[in-house]
């Protein structure tokens, strides 16, 4: 139970911020130039501060989820549950950012990586980046509401693929 318990917080964690895997294929390093740009861009949009907001965000309605799935689970297992993952959010998003990095040194161009960072840098840049966590937090309740749905569709789809009955039949009591 408790291995299902960390798989299904873990998972859910990386399904969420994507960017680690991507930072796994072997790329050659980006310059010098293009990861101070990337790292410029970065603080000026308050990418760590976002990306916490974000996993803090989503870290209730996660452990509903899981709640919800295992309603086994103590009081005492749920809490220790919540606390492993506000602990790990700290290093967790260092390391996505890190790998984050040399993602957008690839995709983007010194150019464009300058034309960011000068508009972020601004007033307006900066005021629109102070707009972001209240926009999200007005669409959460939206996108929670949207989840259900989306989990049977999930679900549905891969039940055409694979039996799911058969599962059901053979898993133990």
């Amino acid at each position: 139970m408790r291995k299902t318990l960390i798989a299904l917080v873990c998972g859910a964690m990386l399904i969420a911020m994507p960017a680690i895997c991507q930072a796994q294929a072997a790329e050659p390093a980006p310059s010098a130039e293009k990861v101070a740009l990337v790292k410029r861009y970065f603080n000026a949009i308050h990418f760590e501060q976002m990306m916490t907001g974000i996993v803090n965000q989503i870290t209730p309605a996660m452990m509903a989820q899981v709640r919800k799935s295992h309603p086994e689970l103590t009081d005492t297992e749920f809490q220790a549950a919540t606390d492993a993952i506000t602990e790990s959010t700290g290093d967790f998003i260092k390391k996505m950012t890190d790998a984050s990095i040399p993602v957008y040194a690839d995709i983007f161009t010194v150019e464009e990586l300058t034309k960011m960072d000068e508009f972020y840098e601004t007033p307006v840049g900066q005021s629109i980046m102070a707009k972001v966590p209240e926009a999200s937090q007005k669409l959460m309740p939206t996108v929670m509401a949207l989840m259900p749905d989306f989990q049977a569709d999930v679900q549905k789809r891969l039940c055409a693929k694979i039996d799911c009955s058969a599962k059901k039949a053979n898993k133990p009591a």
